[in-house]
């Protein structure tokens, strides 16, 4: 079986154009985005968590005059968590700011030669803070690690929990740089990026938002 089969050529429609249904995607790269989707839902919870506990503790405040213990504690370590969570969907939706102010200067297969030549910079640089972040993750499971506070937070989960946002992260690094090298590869072009979530809002070949 062909790399495009189980991956999708992403370049036989249109970037920006239908609904995520609509587009080409072999089993890899619908299980890689289902990862990302499912840890993105994962960060949204517990955004909403923290964000519902911190007003419980702030109402409680104000009818007791003490604090619920353990609310900041536990929002601090969240917080870190949550946000390594919601990275491999931002890059699925090109939520992740990019300045294209010189490769959209450039030819069409030329732009996408350095977007990829980037992107393997990138994936080598996302791979070593994977490993780190993994051994970090192991030896604070191994010695219980806390938070020392009003209430101790275990920090262990979170820790486990930085190096799967990453690993979620570069497996969606690696399908853009294959569909950027696939784009290299036949001369298709792009606008801005090549996951149409980025921005329904523009259709191909138009300057202006939709009316």
């Amino acid at each position: 079986m062909s790399p495009d089969a189980l991956i999708g050529d992403t370049h036989s429609v249109p970037p920006i154009a239908g609904t995520p249904a609509d587009r080409p995607g072999g089993p890899v790269r619908r299980a890689i985005h289902a990862l990302a989707t499912a840890f993105g839902v994962l960060a949204a919870l517990l955004i909403v968590g923290i964000m519902l506990s911190t007003a419980l503790d702030v109402l409680v405040r104000q009818l007791t005059g003490s604090s619920i213990p353990g609310v900041v504690e536990y929002s601090e370590v969240l917080l870190a968590g949550l946000v390594f969570l919601g990275l491999a969907y931002a890059q699925r939706t090109g939520a992740h700011i990019g300045v294209d102010l010189v490769t959209e200067r450039l030819p069409v297969r030329t732009a996408h030669v350095v977007r990829a030549i980037g992107l393997v910079v990138v994936l080598a640089v996302l791979l070593w803070t994977t490993y780190e972040t993994t051994v970090v993750a192991i030896r604070s499971f191994e010695v219980g690690e806390f938070r020392f506070g009003l209430v101790p937070v275990p920090i262990w989960p979170v820790r486990m929990v930085i190096p799967l946002g990453l690993v979620a992260l570069v497996l969606e690094l690696a399908l853009t740089t294959y569909d950027e090298i696939t784009g290299a590869r036949t001369g298709a072009a792009t606008t801005r990026h090549e996951h149409p979530e980025a921005d329904s809002s523009v259709v191909p070949g138009e300057n202006g938002p939709r009316s």
